[in-house]
């Protein structure tokens, strides 16, 4: 029985991989999931690869968990090989493993971190019947110019019979497709966490030079545009505090203000190293309101590189 989607999980996420597979098949999306589909008599890995072959979409449920398993690992690398297409689902706030980011790099990544997982969920739904879809069309498109060609192919037989025995006997060389990945374009040579905690190290302006050389690569973006925006307004808030003191304000005032102003210095210094720590160690440690931003600008700079835009 062919199936629509091939779900990817670790069995400490098991709980997460059935919803997925409930918002799916309740959409009329036929899912493969294990353990429930794997049959009695069949071992574990020819079941997964049976699954893969007759799904046409693999859905990644990532966590840590799942970025440490083995088995997903392979299930990942094997639907890579097959050109199927992964749907990353992030449910934690991870960086993928140098192998992991391999294989994912290059795919849209969905967002279900933050609660109620159910509106990521038909977020996920309506992103599969868009490409399932979208596989449809391409197939019918292709199945017309296809019919077409067999049959001038066949009339161009009949008509004429081969000249000799070896024009009769030659192979007839079958079309082939190479599936290639690649690893996100770096304009520096450093790992990705390093790059995302320098980032916050001159501010705005750190920011700003890894927003053009952390090109594709998703989790150095977001902290790019963090940093911007975080290091922009902090900045603007200093100026206001400098700039903008009360006219006729007693000398308590005056005090008053200048103490906030350093606190408000010291608040902005812890920040930036906590930011910078939560990098370097992988995460993506969201700032309120900056961080959202931030999120959805890399993203979409990431779709972007992706689609050659």
């Amino acid at each position: 029985m062919a199936h629509d989607v091939f779900i990817s999980y670790s069995v400490n996420d098991k709980a997460v991989a059935d919803a997925v597979c409930a918002s799916l098949e309740a959409r009329k999306i036929r899912c493969w999931i294990a353990p429930r589909d794997v049959l009695p008599g069949i071992t574990y890995a020819e079941a997964l690869i049976d699954g893969l072959n007759r799904s046409r979409i693999l859905v990644l449920v990532f966590s840590a968990n799942s970025n440490k398993s083995p088995q997903v690992m392979r299930e990942v690398e094997r639907a890579v090989h097959k050109g199927i297409p992964i749907i990353p689902l992030q449910i934690e706030d991870v960086m993928p493993s140098k192998a992991m980011e391999y294989f994912v790099s290059a795919s849209h990544w969905l967002d279900a971190m933050t609660p109620p997982l159910e509106r990521h969920l038909q977020r996920l739904v309506d992103t599969v019947q868009v490409l399932l879809a979208n596989e449809a069309e391409k197939l019918l498109g292709e199945s017309t110019p296809q019919a077409e060609a067999k049959t001038s192919t066949s009339r161009v037989s009949e008509d004429r019979a081969p000249t000799s025995t070896q024009e009769s006997t030659q192979p007839v060389s079958q079309p082939t497709t190479s599936l290639k990945v690649t690893a996100p374009v770096m304009g520096t040579t450093l790992p990705s966490n390093i790059s995302g905690a320098i980032c916050y190290f001159a501010g705005w302006l750190s920011g700003i030079v890894f927003l053009f050389l952390a090109k594709g690569d998703r989790f150095v973006l977001f902290h790019a545009w963090q940093s911007i925006i975080t290091s922009g307004s902090t900045t603007l808030v200093i100026i206001l505090l400098v700039l903008l003191p009360p006219v006729q304000a007693s000398s308590i005032q005056y005090w008053a203000i200048y103490i906030f102003q350093w606190l408000f210095a010291l608040l902005v210094i812890f920040l930036w190293i906590f930011l910078m720590l939560r990098a370097y160690k992988g995460h993506t440690t969201r700032v309120p309101l900056a961080g959202n931003l931030a999120r959805k600008l890399a993203d979409q700079g990431n779709n972007n590189l992706t689609n050659g835009v």
